[in-house]
C-alpha cells in the first residue's frame, strides 16, 4: 500500500538513478527506491547468452526491455560482432540506447523502433 502511494505521488516526480541489473548499469529506479542492485535480473536469459554467444556473432533481439540482455550480448560479441534490437516502444528505445551507452557498447548495439511481425491489434497504446 505504501509503495503504491509512493509510486503514484512523490515517486512520479523523482529523478532516476543508476542501478545494477545483473551487473549492467541501468537508469531505472527512482532516487529513493530501496532496491538498486538486482543480481538475478533475467538470470536464465543472461546465462544462456554467456553460453551461446561468441565473439563476432551478429545477434538480433526482439523486444529490448531495459537493454540489459543487449549489453550482455554486446560484451560477448565484441567489436567484431553486432547486436540489433527491435523494440516497438519509443520510450524503451531511448532506455536501451542509454543502457548501451552507460556500458560503453553503444557502437555495437543498434536499436530499431519497430514491431516485428504483423500487428493485428494493440493493447499498449502509442507504440
Amino acid at each position: 500500500m505504501i509503495q503504491k502511494i509512493y509510486n503514484q505521488t512523490v515517486g512520479r516526480f523523482l529523478p532516476r538513478k543508476i542501478a545494477a541489473f545483473n551487473g549492467v548499469p541501468v537508469r531505472r529506479p527512482k532516487l529513493f527506491d530501496q532496491t538498486d542492485v538486482r543480481p538475478g535480473w533475467e538470470a536464465t536469459f543472461i546465462d544462456a547468452i554467456h553460453r551461446v554467444v561468441e565473439p563476432g556473432d551478429d545477434i538480433v533481439e526482439i523486444g529490448g526491455g531495459y537493454g540489459v540482455s543487449a549489453v550482455v550480448a554486446a560484451r560477448e560479441v565484441g567489436h567484431e560482432g553486432s547486436v540489433t534490437v527491435y523494440e516497438p516502444s519509443r520510450e524503451s528505445v531511448e532506455v536501451i540506447k542509454e543502457t548501451a551507452q552507460l556500458s560503453k557498447v553503444g557502437e555495437i548495439v543498434s536499436v530499431v523502433n519497430a514491431a516485428v511481425g504483423e500487428v493485428k491489434e494493440s493493447f499498449l497504446g502509442d507504440l
